[in-house]
């Protein structure tokens, strides 16, 4: 008995902080996900991540503070997204698979995690912590399915880099 009323004092105490210090984002994804909320205020909080090019940006993944769009920033929109209804953030969708087919770099069989734009941005991955992802050293787990190509995928997967 005491452990659930523990239980649903953290809950509200979760609650709280989401409704009142998340991003429009997080807030609008708790709506939808919990109190029944329109995917289309999902997909309206994840415009202004969204550039030009179709790729996202402006510090959509917390820990890369840049406008600049990159390929972790534009597959964490893409993950949310695939948890909406297939209609909901169509055009959004569309633009970002542009901004992949625009970016592959054959010579590395995938894609730049993020731009170079990002050694110059504040936050806690500016300078060498931002060439370390750019160049690899650092690898984004969920996202390594989509940054490279099936193939090369099995191959490094199974250790082999050819």
């Amino acid at each position: 008995m005491e452990f659930n009323r523990a239980a649903a004092a953290a809950e509200e105490r979760a609650k709280h902080y989401l409704k009142t210090k998340a991003r429009p984002l997080e807030k609008a994804m708790y709506k939808y996900e919990f109190e029944g909320g329109r995917a289309e205020d999902v997909v309206w909080a994840l415009e202004p991540y969204q550039n030009e090019d179709g790729g996202f940006g402006h510090g959509l993944e917390p820990d890369i503070h840049c406008e600049a769009s990159s390929a972790i920033a534009t597959t964490v929109a893409l993950q949310t997204l695939s948890l909406l209804p297939r209609e909901a953030g169509r055009e959004m969708t569309r633009k970002a698979l542009h901004y992949f087919t625009q970016t592959y770099d054959p010579a590395i069989s995938g894609w730049d995690k993020v731009p170079p734009e990002v050694e110059q941005s504040p936050g806690p991955r500016g300078g060498i912590t931002a060439r370390r992802i750019r160049t690899g050293a650092i690898r984004a787990r969920k996202s390594r399915a989509i940054l490279f190509s099936s193939g090369n995928y099995r191959r490094r997967k199974a250790g082999r880099t050819s």
